[in-house]
């Protein structure tokens, strides 16, 4: 389980049983929303490295196919003057 619904389901529980304390309630909302915040950027910052990767990656193919295909016509030209 996720720690972001790990923890909702925590403040869930202690909000029931402290629902007539609204100071309490408004402690947990914010850091709750807290919580989310840091998780997201969290989760932006790993991900910007494996969006890296994989564009590197696409040129790298990209950058392959072309020299396949220049190298296939090069190919193509000397075996007709033979």
């Amino acid at each position: 389980m996720p720690l972001t619904q790990l923890t909702m389901l925590v403040l869930i529980s202690v909000l029931l049983d402290r629902s007539s304390n609204e100071k309490f309630m408004r402690l947990m909302s914010i850091f709750y929303f807290n919580l989310r915040c840091i998780s997201k950027c969290t989760e932006a910052i790993f991900a910007m490295p494996h969006l890296n990767v994989i564009e590197k990656e696409k040129k790298h193919t990209e950058t392959t196919r072309a020299l396949n295909k220049a190298n296939q016509k090069e190919n193509n030209t000397i075996e007709k003057k033979e």
